[in-house]
């Protein structure tokens, strides 16, 4: 995915839960003082009995550096960082990744000049030439010791275009050496978009698969990722039909096509109706095309590309946390990831530097982009997203819940749907997690049932809400959508336009 425009803020953000009594059996916790308990208008149902496992670290960020001059290095981001429960992190970037040398963490300009014949790519890459030459490189030490510094797993985006095989194992070797926890490699980000360099899927998989030996043979238990394309037709097809299936896993991108000049409600609409069918693709596209035990990684996701008008808001936040949940429910899935950890949908800044960085280099010198002050701060999208992964990153097990009543949503080409949308997990901690979403301008109260017992022990709750989706953080108002925290009982308020997580136990 290339790098988003500036997002404009719009309103405000309205008030968060309110604590009501409850009780079940089981529970280990003291009750809440008694009180009326309003009466529920959802609940979800929660079975212990039936769950589908969870790859450790599931949920996770797309981190395209390459484009900025901030630094993996920098201390201020990396405490921005840490509030966002990263599973992992991707390195270095996906369009950026097609010129850059991993060896120096700079991108090689006769790499750049291969895509002369694609004007936007290539514009792109000399943009990363500047920053990242400016900057002194986007080195993958230190993008190491922020994924350890988190506690987040590596999926590496492979330069499988311009760099070498040879190049690809030194980097599996590097990985290994250095103890970063590489979870999957990727070869070539995005390589249907590129008809001068791939003659179709499985033109791709025969280029691609020196590179897989050579990182197999640096690492025999490397997860070594294939691209299938959002859709279906020919190079799906092709790289299917493909005789020897040598890849472990298959990577996704999904970026809903929303028109430009799409009015933001409309765009709403459209993308309630994609969340409804979010794993629809996946289990009757791809997984069929792929011998039994092939997993699937989705790097990048968001609500719509660069024409819609959805990212960095409220809604987007609210559709990258059920859109996580969704597919957290497919056995096959390795890895989700939010697009991305940096600027307007991530980690943003009141104080945009790249321009410094990019007149060091024009100017022949390096500047430390740490000395900055950036002004770091949260954006909702990616405040919506980290809810989630506060579940996603402790869940061993997504458990089978349903969830029924509340009020209904407009879904392009669907009609209404539920506004709400419920997961429920069981912790590797110890702990039950649930994650809601609600998609609708109503507050609700959502009665919680755990083997048809509704659950008696105190629930912290995590969440971000507020009463226009359209809002957004910005430097004047980097606080007006937040994340808040508060214990209640059961059953429990559902704030409108909102990602909810609960959560109860040992």
């Amino acid at each position: 995915m290339r790098p988003l425009g500036t997002v404009s803020v719009l309103v405000g953000i309205a008030s968060g839960l309110w604590a009501c009594g409850g009780g079940s059996p089981g529970g280990s916790s003291a009750s809440p003082p008694p009180q009326a308990s309003p009466a529920a208008t959802a609940t979800a149902e929660i079975s212990t009995s039936a769950g589908t496992a969870i790859n450790p670290g599931y949920g996770g960020y797309n981190l395209a550096m390459v484009w900025y001059g901030v630094s993996y290095r920098d201390a201020n981001f990396r405490a921005a960082a840490a509030a966002l429960s990263a599973g992992w992190l991707r390195f270095p970037a996906g369009t950026g990744s097609l010129a850059f040398d991993w060896t120096t963490g700079l991108s090689r300009p006769e790499w750049a000049a291969r895509f002369v014949a694609d004007a936007g790519t290539y514009d792109l890459l000399q943009g990363a030439l500047a920053t990242l030459g400016g900057k002194g490189g986007d080195r993958i030490q230190d993008f190491a010791q922020l994924a350890a510094a988190l506690g987040a797993k590596a999926v590496l985006c492979v330069n499988a275009a311009t760099d070498t095989p040879q190049s690809a194992g030194a980097l599996a070797a590097w990985a290994k050496a250095n103890g970063l926890n590489v979870t999957a490699y990727e070869l070539t980000n995005e390589p249907y978009l590129y008809p001068d360099f791939f003659g179709g899927g499985a033109d791709y998989a025969a280029k691609m698969k020196p590179y897989r030996n050579a990182i197999k043979a640096a690492d025999p238990s490397a997860v070594v990722a294939l691209f299938f394309k959002d859709g279906s037709g020919s190079w799906n097809t092709s790289l299917g039909s493909y005789s020897d299936h040598y890849w472990d896993a298959v990577v996704l991108h999904h970026y809903p096509a929303v028109s430009q000049g799409t009015a933001f409600a409309d765009a709403m609409s459209a993308m309630n109706g994609d969340l409804q069918n979010a794993a629809e693709w996946i289990t009757s596209e791809v997984i069929p095309k792929n011998p039994a035990g092939t997993k699937v990684l989705v790097s990048e996701f968001g609500p719509g590309g660069q024409t819609s008008p959805l990212p960095g808001s409220l809604y987007a936040g609210i559709y990258s946390a059920e859109y996580l949940t969704r597919l957290s429910v497919v056995p096959q899935m390795l890895h989700v990831g939010h697009h991305q950890l940096c600027a307007e949908n991530g980690i943003n800044w009141t104080y945009n530097h790249t321009g410094e960085v990019v007149a060091a280099y024009n100017a022949g010198r390096t500047v430390d982009p740490t000395t900055y002050n950036w002004g770091f701060f949260p954006s909702a999208q990616v405040l919506g997203a980290a809810v989630a992964n506060g579940a996603l990153k402790h869940a061993a097990q997504a458990l089978a819940t349903t969830c029924s009543g509340g009020s209904t949503v407009h879904a392009g080409g669907l009609g209404e749907v539920a506004a709400l949308h419920a997961q429920a997990y069981a912790g590797a901690d110890g702990r039950e997690y649930l994650v809601v979403t609600n998609k609708g301008a109503s507050s609700e109260t959502l009665l919680i049932r755990v083997n048809g017992t509704p659950v008696s022990e105190t629930l912290n709750t995590s969440f971000v809400t507020g009463s226009d989706p359209a809002a957004v953080n910005s430097p004047a108002n980097p606080s007006l959508v937040r994340t808040q925290s508060s214990t209640t009982g059961n059953p429990v308020t559902v704030p409108p336009y909102s990602v909810l997580r609960v959560d109860w136990g040992p």
